[in-house]
């Protein structure tokens, strides 16, 4: 019977284990959750789209916390397309109610800190839940209409402000960073890439205004001043030859 007792402690503790994931470098964990990704994927197509995950849409596997493992996240990408593009949208998989902001920096170097970056914005993240994870919902940020352009070959840098958790996978080769303890930290050394994307269209030259009153009809030619003093000599010289034939 205390054998009994003994194997069902064990079993107990081990599924106990596997229910709580961590969210902080200092091994604080949250619950599990069964994945109940109820969130609509976003439906928008572009000419270039990226993600820190190489699939758009992935759906993480864990998370970090806010006050575990960092309060922002950015990640190094290069313009590599050969054209310049138009940024409209970003998406990320993260959870909360805290405010929070996206932020692009036009510099290869890394930002100080999460502030002064070319372009930035507020959004709200779709998911209020930040207390289970992986958080799986994306909250997917409209930016078509802010004018950020990235132009080509430009290296850059984008992230967000983390709403109370955010979503990550096992490291796969990209480096992100989180803002931790006052500084940037890579989220590689930790077995993790935070996951983060973006969708960017070449911009598109604008269409020319017609005249107005005219519908888009072709203009009526006209004479320049040097046009009518020609015009004028060539009907005085015919004039001259007309007389002098008639003598």
């Amino acid at each position: 019977m205390r054998k009994l007792f003994l194997v069902l402690v064990v079993i107990t503790l081990g599924v106990g284990l596997v229910q709580a994931g961590v969210v902080g470098k200092d091994g604080s964990t949250l619950p599990d959750r069964v994945n109940t990704d109820t969130n609509q994927r976003s439906p928008l197509q572009a000419d270039w789209e990226w993600s820190t995950a190489g699939t758009i849409d992935a759906v993480p596997t864990t998370g970090g916390s806010w006050d575990g493992w960092g309060e922002h996240f950015i990640v190094q990408v290069t313009n590599t397309t050969g054209s310049d593009q138009l940024m409209v949208e970003f998406g990320f998989p993260c959870g909360g109610t805290m405010a929070t902001q996206w932020m692009v920096w036009l510099d290869p170097a890394m930002p100080a800190s999460f502030s002064g970056g070319d372009f930035s914005g507020a959004f709200t993240a779709t998911d209020p839940d930040d207390q289970t994870l992986p958080p799986v919902n994306y909250t997917y940020v409209d930016v078509s209409a802010d004018g950020v352009v990235i132009p080509d070959g430009q290296v850059f840098w984008f992230g967000y402000t983390n709403p109370g958790i955010s979503g990550q996978i096992d490291y796969n080769g990209v480096d992100t960073f989180g803002w931790y303890s006052g500084a940037w930290d890579a989220d590689g050394p930790w077995g993790r890439t935070t996951v983060m994307q973006f969708k960017a269209n070449i911009p598109t030259q604008p269409t020319p205004t017609p005249p107005p009153g005219g519908g888009g009809a072709a203009p009526i030619p006209t004479l320049s001043t040097s046009g009518i003093v020609a015009m004028v000599l060539l009907l005085i010289g015919i004039g001259f030859v007309v007389v002098i034939r008639r003598r």
